[in-house]
């Protein structure tokens, strides 16, 4: 599927942005139960070459920039092509060296310190529930 054939399907809920659509109460678990968790993140560029490629994709994401209000349906999928090539293009640059300030291959350190969390919130767990887990 391409990014355009996506965009024409997608429909946009707030409600994933904000929150909303998920309880707010603590989840209720009972002895037996099974509970998954899921760590998720926007990723991040692994070097200072994959900068500009991550945020033209993180510009062409509809929950990221939401286009809905002010361009015609039709429209939409093109006017966020052009704006996340033409923004991606220009900020690379100042966001690489931002990168560079905290990574020394320009990258960023968001992708192994969600391992390295992964890794511990598994160990944790089998320590204290003795369970089956994956990561």
């Amino acid at each position: 599927m391409t990014p355009r054939e996506f965009l024409s399907a997608y429909q946009f809920d707030r409600r994933m942005v904000t929150g909303g659509h998920f309880p707010s109460e603590p989840l209720q678990v009972e002895e037996g139960d099974t509970v998954g968790v899921v760590l998720l993140n926007l990723g991040g560029p692994e070097k200072r070459e994959d900068v500009a490629p991550f945020l033209y994709n993180l510009f062409m994401d509809p929950a990221i920039i939401d286009f809905s209000e002010v361009v015609y349906f039709q429209a939409r999928g093109r006017v966020r092509q052009a704006f996340s090539k033409i923004i991606s293009y220009f900020r690379s640059q100042s966001v690489a060296e931002d990168y560079k300030e905290i990574s020394d291959d320009g990258g960023s350190p968001i992708n192994p310190l969600t391992c390295e969390q992964a890794e511990n919130l598994e160990r944790t767990l089998n320590e204290q529930y003795a369970a089956d887990t994956g990561v």
